[in-house]
């Protein structure tokens, strides 16, 4: 079995990889935080990681803590996507979308209204954040994309959602709450959710 490992490059704060972006489900994605068929384990190097296997025996890796590192300062590292917050189908929470620069223009591309066939690249970062009424992020998701043959039902996306600027996960995988459920019904936009353009910054 070939053990295959992907992480976010983090090289700079403008590019902080050269993935991508996609979009995310709240982490209210269902009034249920926690998904099932997660395989997440911690290793010796407090490191915490997502395994799934591709058809082939491969298991593909996702590198949890590269991601919450790369996503660290999101706020002044990532690109925000929408002119104003808005509430998220999600639960009704506040939410503001980022992505990284690098992807950004690819992630504005994907109008929901008027949906076009599109596959972001391996490495793709989207961040969800929900906001409370001051305008302080209180917990978020996070969209990564894997490797082929990662989560092939979804595209090959992990999700992650907690505590995103505090580094911590509530749950984690190939599906989060209901993750699956929602983003299958966009497909055709590599299953991430765009903003309208008259919405965005």
């Amino acid at each position: 079995m070939t053990t295959l490992r992907f992480s976010p490059h983090t090289s700079s704060p403008i590019s902080l990889c050269l993935g991508l972006c996609a979009a995310l489900c709240a982490s209210a994605c269902s009034d249920d935080a926690g998904g099932e068929g997660e395989d997440t384990e911690e290793t010796a190097g407090e490191e915490v990681g997502t395994d799934t296997e591709t058809d082939t025996g491969e298991e593909v890796e996702v590198d949890e803590q590269a991601i919450l590192d790369s996503i660290a300062s999101y706020r002044e590292d990532f690109v925000l996507i929408n002119a104003a917050a808005f509430t998220s189908e999600h639960g009704g929470a506040t939410v503001n979308v980022y992505a990284e620069p690098g992807v950004a223009d690819a992630f504005r591309a994907i109008d929901p209204e008027n949906p076009v066939d599109t596959t972001l690249p391996v490495g793709a970062l989207i961040v969800k954040e929900v906001i409370d009424e001051m305008g302080d992020p209180v917990s978020g998701t996070v969209m990564f994309k894997a490797e082929a043959g990662y989560n092939p039902e979804l595209g090959d996306w992990w999700f992650g959602a907690g505590d995103l600027i505090g580094g911590e996960l509530s749950a984690s995988g190939p599906d989060v709450g209901n993750c699956v459920g929602c983003h299958q019904e966009v497909a055709q936009t590599d299953y991430v959710y765009g903003v309208p353009p008259a919405d965005q910054t």
